[in-house]
């Protein structure tokens, strides 16, 4: 076990750690043929002030690309949040590289038969409706504000159309900023109810002044 106490003898029960205060160090050392190095290193630290019944904490896990600076490559937040490359995560995972092209998401599959990996956007809730957001991809960029506010300037979105018993219907839904607004720009959905389904491909429902070109 590590112990951590702020001004008392290690060991014993004192005052609580600070905001940011190191609680333990696993740290793994190699030989580089002169001196022991350290190249790994997991850290527990306080990630807020502790008091009685109260101990935030967050884990962070670091490695040396080149040379021996230790750098956090993991960061695990006191309310689950993951940050890989970042050690303030905005969400429950946050990628985040200052490389170009940077940071890439895989999913790798190296079976034999004809199936391939998968991503499922999932809503589970208890009061599911028609025209529920299924799931979502947003892509958000800043605009030229002497202080940048983000926007989302391109989405595609999913959604229920019927959720009736046998009956269930989806959508997809293409979506673009335009003067600062979201606006839909195409859409997929297959309406149909019972036997016979009909599908409905709709471009510039909101009438928004778009061209529409088709090339060969």
């Amino acid at each position: 076990a590590f112990r951590k106490t702020k001004g008392e003898v290690i060991g014993t029960a004192g005052a609580a750690p600070g905001a940011s205060t190191q609680l333990g160090v696993i740290t793994f050392q190699g030989s580089d043929s002169n001196s022991w190095e350290v190249g790994g290193q997991i850290e527990a630290r306080s990630d807020g002030a502790w008091s009685n019944g109260v101990a935030p904490t967050k884990i962070t896990f670091k490695t040396c690309a080149d040379g021996l600076s230790l750098d956090p490559r993991m960061t695990i937040k006191k309310d689950g949040r993951i940050g890989i490359g970042t050690e303030s995560p905005s969400g429950l995972l946050h990628l985040t590289s200052s490389e170009d092209g940077a940071p890439s998401f895989y999913l790798e599959n190296t079976h034999g038969n004809g199936n391939a990996a998968t991503m499922k956007f999932l809503k589970n809730g208890d009061s599911a409706a028609a025209s529920d957001n299924c799931g979502r991809i947003q892509f958000a960029g800043e605009n030229d504000n002497v202080s940048p506010e983000q926007y989302n300037f391109a989405e595609i979105r999913g959604s229920s159309q019927s959720i009736v018993d046998g009956d269930e219907c989806g959508a997809l839904h293409f979506e673009l900023l335009h003067d600062g607004v979201q606006k839909s720009i195409f859409e997929m959905s297959a309406n149909g109810q019972g036997a016979v389904a009909q599908g409905t491909i709709t471009f510039n429902e909101q009438a928004n002044d778009y061209d529409f070109r088709v090339e060969s």
